[in-house]
C-alpha cells in the first residue's frame, strides 16, 4: 500500500478518473477518452481482486482451538519448542 504525504499529489495513474485534475487534462488533450490509462487501471484492480480471491481464508475454529492451547499452556512444553524449532530449521 502507498501513503501519500500531505500536499503530495498521487501520481497520475493513481487519480481518481472523476478528479478535476483528470478532467482538465482531458479536455486540453481531446475529447477522446483515455483507453490506454483506463486499461492500465482495471488491470491493476482485476490483480487486486484475484490476488485477493486467492487469500486463505481465517477459519475462526482453528484461531479459537490455537488460543485455547496457548492459553492451556499446551506450546509451553520442551517438546512443543523442539518441534517448532524443527519446522522452522526445515522450511
Amino acid at each position: 500500500m502507498r501513503i501519500n504525504q500531505v500536499g503530495n499529489p498521487s501520481p497520475p495513474e493513481y487519480r481518481r478518473l472523476d478528479s478535476p485534475a483528470v478532467n482538465q487534462h482531458n479536455d486540453t488533450s481531446s475529447s477522446q477518452a483515455q483507453p490506454s490509462s483506463t486499461k492500465i487501471q482495471l488491470d491493476s484492480l482485476r490483480d487486486l481482486l484475484q490476488s485477493t480471491k486467492q487469500a486463505s481464508e481465517i477459519r475462526q475454529a482453528v484461531v479459537d482451538d490455537v488460543r485455547s492451547k496457548l492459553d492451556n499452556g499446551e506450546y509451553n512444553t520442551r517438546q512443543a519448542a523442539i518441534d517448532t524449532a524443527s519446522s522452522i530449521l526445515d522450511s
